[in-house]
């Protein structure tokens, strides 16, 4: 029987960002940026419809880790992939972008109003 490969589970912010970046990172996004994050932004967006609690992909085939989103870093992905594309001139991602940024932040605050709902004496 064949055992099955494990993986670690990384922050995604260490491979993602561009600003401050190492030369490597720099050099991967530059490479294959455009392609991540036209295939993460989406993943993000039906996640966020579907209340998903995080979302875990594999970024690169020979990379012995997967990269984590929780669901809080939502709005972090979003505001970074709303740069990528802002600097790649893509706008109607931009413009997909803020309509998850807005519908993510409404569902924060009736999140939070929620939580605020109790029983007072």
């Amino acid at each position: 029987m064949q055992k099955g490969k494990s993986f670690n589970t990384l922050s995604w912010k260490r491979y993602l960002i561009y600003e401050g970046a190492s030369p490597r990172v720099k050099k991967f996004l530059n490479s294959r940026g455009d392609s991540i994050f036209k295939q993460i932004t989406p993943e993000i967006f039906k996640a966020i419809d579907l209340d998903w609690p995080n979302v875990v992909f594999m970024a690169h085939p020979h990379m012995n880790a997967l990269l984590s989103i929780p669901k809080k870093q939502y709005q972090d992905f979003l505001s970074e992939s709303k740069k990528w594309f802002t600097n790649t001139e893509n706008y109607e991602m931009c413009s997909k972008i803020v309509k998850y940024e807005t519908k993510l932040n409404h569902n924060t605050l009736k999140d939070k109003s929620k939580s605020k709902k109790g029983i007072f004496i």
